[in-house]
């Protein structure tokens, strides 16, 4: 488990990878973060679980620079989100939070699935149905 600049990325129960933000990143935060999870998936030699916990933040408050930062880190890393990621599930408590993601995913879809969840215990659920199919 390893935190960095205010991410935590606990990969105990790998290939599951849990992410836990407890507030809205900086710019300087939030690349680090991008940096952080090109690493892991650079590393990542079978399928990965991505399971994001986004409860902790009140909104999403990234600006439009760190939206084009997104963008432009999921361009780069298409082929290693496509081949090494079985899906990611997005922890979020507010059903505005998870039907405004759901929206922009439709718009902008990424290239692995993607569902969100009101409670851990939701994702859990999902996780250890996928476990299997990544190996463990």
């Amino acid at each position: 488990m390893s935190t960095t600049d205010r991410v935590l990325f606990d990969s105990s129960r790998w290939p599951l990878l849990s992410l836990g933000f407890p507030r809205a990143l900086s710019p300087e935060e939030y690349e680090a973060f991008l940096v952080t999870l090109g690493g892991h998936l650079e590393r990542a030699e079978q399928k990965l679980i991505l399971l994001i916990d986004l409860r902790q933040i009140s909104r999403m408050s990234m600006d439009q620079e760190q939206r084009q930062r997104q963008l432009a880190w999921l361009k780069t890393h298409e082929a290693h989100l496509r081949e090494r990621i079985l899906g990611a599930g997005i922890i979020l408590s507010s059903p505005l939070a998870r039907l405004a993601l759901r929206a922009i995913l439709a718009v902008l879809p990424l290239p692995t699935s993607v569902l969100t969840f009101s409670t851990p215990e939701e994702a859990e659920r999902w996780v250890a149905g996928l476990l299997p199919q990544a190996g463990r």
